[in-house]
């Protein structure tokens, strides 16, 4: 393996830790709809302002989100409008999956997605 290859998969690694966590794909989806203050979002997606605090490091490691200076404090928002569609194409792969698992189930009809599911993350 070349050593650009190794960085390129340690980025990657620490790109799907980040994304494994459903409070911080929820804050993504909201970012892409918006920037927010970090309590607003906080309040928004039910989570403890330090917890809060702490998913937002894991996305600034990751160069997911920035924070600008706003107001009376400073607001967050996707780091890259790219993020925007690649967070669209995220829940559009969750939405298939969860219809296709549940059309193979009989627990709904194909087409027809829980997005309360797909919002929560989840894929089980």
């Amino acid at each position: 393996m070349t050593p650009a290859v190794a960085d390129e998969s340690a980025s990657l690694a620490r790109l799907a830790r980040a994304l494994s966590d459903p409070v911080r794909l929820r804050m993504l989806v909201a970012l892409s709809e918006s920037p927010a203050y970090p309590s607003d979002l906080a309040d928004a997606l039910k989570v403890s302002p330090s917890n809060m605090l702490d998913h937002l490091r894991h996305l600034r490691e990751c160069g997911l989100v920035e924070s600008v200076p706003g107001g009376v404090g400073s607001f967050v928002r996707l780091a890259d409008l790219h993020l925007v569609t690649a967070v669209e194409e995220l829940r559009n792969s969750a939405a298939f999956a969860v219809t296709t698992r549940n059309a193979r189930s009989g627990d709904r009809p194909a087409g027809i997605a829980d997005e309360s599911v797909i919002l929560a993350g989840s894929c089980g």
